[in-house]
């Protein structure tokens, strides 16, 4: 019969499901790296080495009253006999691993019953998820042809004054942040199309977290082949969001990322970015 043939796919989504972990929060990669203990150690992945499974009695079985279903051993690594009626399905076995139909074959099930597990018997590992408030977030553009450089930098940088300075508790703890999204617009080399990222804290527990693309480039221009001028031609898109720290979590993860700016681990730090909330979660300040 069907269910008594073992599929390498459960395996195989199971271990998909803890590779996912493995690049998600630092509470998902403990997990996966403790899952991952367990699920090398598994040898039947159709019952997670319960020796047991469940399925439906037969209508003409329920009406004494013993419920609509039974355990059974797995079909795939024990004998497939009977072992007990069942009121539910929701039972686990002797390991404490939550039992599967035989005709169940979800690694992501199998997945969630073994993080449940693992969630029981190692309860350090339950770390809260970060949690923000937002207070606001926009994004700044400018994208023009000129020669008057200084001119339009100091105006990119009068909108980031006025857009940030209510967010700050200290004027004067603006200048880092406000000077490096500086010299990132004045940057004319071949790496502008990679973002930049920028973070401060400006009051307790709110920070500014700033994204910056920059494809302006710089050309010589002549007039008549004899006055040789310079062109820029700006293309700046700054998205800034405010959010506040509403546990430790929260701000442990905020720290991180300004640490990894201060060392230049770019790749960690987009990591980090990308996994703070995304803007559905935005609140009134």
């Amino acid at each position: 019969m069907s269910y008594k043939k073992r599929r390498e796919s459960i395996r195989e989504e199971l271990y998909s499901q803890i590779a996912f972990y493995k690049r998600g929060t630092k509470n998902q990669q403990k997990l996966a790296n403790k899952m991952e203990e367990f699920a090398n150690q598994i040898q039947c992945f159709q019952c997670l080495d319960t020796r047991e499974s469940w399925y439906f009695r037969e209508y003409a079985h329920r009406v004494d009253g013993q419920g609509d279903y039974y355990v059974m051993t797995c079909a795939i690594c024990s004998t497939d006999n009977w072992i007990k009626n069942s009121l539910t399905n929701e039972i686990k076995g002797t390991l404490g691993i939550r039992l599967f139909n035989k005709e169940n074959y979800s690694g992501a099930e199998r997945f969630k019953a073994l993080e449940d597990y693992v969630h029981e018997y190692y309860p350090e590992l339950i770390v809260a998820e970060p949690t923000f408030n937002y207070v606001y977030k926009d994004v700044i553009k400018r994208k023009k042809k000129t020669t008057k450089i200084n001119v339009e930098v100091g105006n990119i940088m009068n909108k980031c004054k006025d857009a940030f300075l209510s967010y700050c508790g200290d004027p004067t703890s603006l200048y880092s942040l406000l000077n490096s999204i500086k010299l990132s617009i004045e940057n004319f080399d071949e790496n502008n199309n990679q973002e930049k990222y920028m973070c401060q804290e400006t009051k307790d527990k709110t920070f500014i977290f700033v994204t910056l693309w920059n494809q302006s480039k710089q050309e010589k221009k002549s007039i008549l082949g004899l006055c040789e001028y310079d062109q820029y031609n700006l293309d700046i898109k700054l998205f800034y969001q405010v959010l506040i720290a509403t546990n430790d979590s929260a701000y442990r993860q905020c720290q991180d990322i300004i640490n990894k700016i201060g060392i230049n681990d770019m790749e960690e730090v987009r990591n980090m970015f990308l996994s703070i909330p995304s803007s559905h979660d935005t609140v009134a300040a």
